[in-house]
């Protein structure tokens, strides 16, 4: 019998509802803290127009990248108590954003329903999948975490999940679907026993 054939950006929208279904948790993010992550997303938005070609032509809304992608960070500090976020936009690519906290695990977000999360093709770290509300979009949905050899595996990526031409020429990330399948979490300890020692620095 041969394959079902799957239409990514169908698959998506259908698993984004169950995938939120399945939350471990959500955040709101409070008026005041939105304004302070605007305030210094200002700042990081300005440096990494320095920092590089690379930036100007990922997004034409940048600040609005950085605050969703800050924001989700921001969220997932305040559920874990924690805090790890780095608001030097000179981090380089790739690099996971809970190495602060001694984990090796990266934080994605993604707007719903519509746009999948997009994940380097050389992924090297589990990520942590954040879903920015539908309705609400102070409102954080963490989904779980997501392996490598799910963010990896052929038939849970597809590059045509990318609707920004400028990122899709650069060949370095893709979209991700299957966003129904994180392991779940709901505290810093759990978070870390997932991790295990493969992902402990």
């Amino acid at each position: 019998m041969g394959s079902r054939f799957i239409n990514p950006q169908q698959e998506f929208k259908r698993l984004v509802p169950i995938a939120i279904s399945k939350t471990c948790f959500s955040v709101k993010l409070s008026k005041e803290l939105i304004e302070e992550c605007k305030t210094k997303c200002k700042g990081v938005v300005s440096n990494a127009i320095d920092y590089g070609q690379h930036y100007t032509d990922d997004d034409r809304e940048l600040e609005e990248r950085f605050l969703n992608g800050h924001g989700a960070q921001v969220a997932l500090e305040q559920h874990l108590g924690i805090k790890f976020t780095n608001w030097n936009s000179k981090k380089p690519d790739n690099v996971a954003d809970l190495l602060p906290v001694g984990l090796k695990i990266g934080v994605k977000s993604f707007k719903a329903p519509n746009n999948a999360p997009l994940v380097f093709k050389n992924i090297q770290y589990p990520e942590i999948i954040m879903a920015l509300d539908e309705n609400d979009r102070s409102i954080f949905h963490c989904l779980g975490v997501f392996a490598t050899v799910f963010l990896k595996h052929p038939e849970y990526i597809c590059d045509s999940l990318i609707h920004d031409p400028r990122i899709k020429k650069r060949d370095t990330k893709t979209g991700f679907y299957k966003i129904d399948i994180g392991e779940p979490f709901t505290t810093f300890d759990q978070l870390k026993k997932i991790a295990g020692k493969l992902w402990t620095v």
